[in-house]
């Protein structure tokens, strides 16, 4: 009898360490979120800054830009190069704030989802566009960075 009670606390024991070590690690999504947020406030304040290397700096080498009115832009060397096409421009402005950070449970990716305003002066006048985006965060190297990010606008169709 007691060889049999001590065969299965040996199998109790084996399915507690195989189930523990099998799960998904635990992420404080919280945490992250709250990391994200900071991290989305940081690349406002380069673009306020008119810093390109600063806000190059929050993609991922393979990252990929979806930005309204403008063909796709891969890889962090175009979107540097993209932001140089309009960035230092003075006369634009762009201010974006997030509404919610969803992060994977295995915390490797996280989406961000938010709003964005875009003002600019233009030969007519000023040209103001409001619209939402997506931005898709994953880990690299144990930091979050930008692997997509996607913008439209608000506006109406034009007909």
């Amino acid at each position: 009898m007691a060889r049999h009670t001590s065969g299965l606390g040996a199998a109790g024991l084996l399915l507690l360490l195989v189930h523990g070590c099998s799960g998904t690690p635990r992420v404080d999504a919280a945490r992250e979120a709250d990391a994200i947020r900071a991290l989305s406030r940081a690349w406002l304040a380069a673009d306020e800054a008119r810093n390109v290397e600063g806000a190059v700096s929050f993609y991922a080498d393979d990252a990929v830009e979806l930005a309204s009115n403008t063909p796709i832009v891969v890889g962090r060397e175009a979107i540097r190069s993209w932001y140089q096409s309009w960035l230092p421009d003075t006369n634009s402005s762009i201010t974006f704030a997030t509404s919610t950070v969803n992060i994977s449970e295995a915390g490797d990716l996280a989406y961000e989802r938010g709003t964005y305003r875009f003002v600019t002066s233009t030969s007519s006048g000023r040209d103001e566009d409001i619209g939402k985006y997506l931005t898709v965060w994953k880990k690299v190297a144990g930091e979050w960075k930008v692997a997509a990010d996607m913008a439209n606008s608000d506006r109406p169709l034009a007909r």
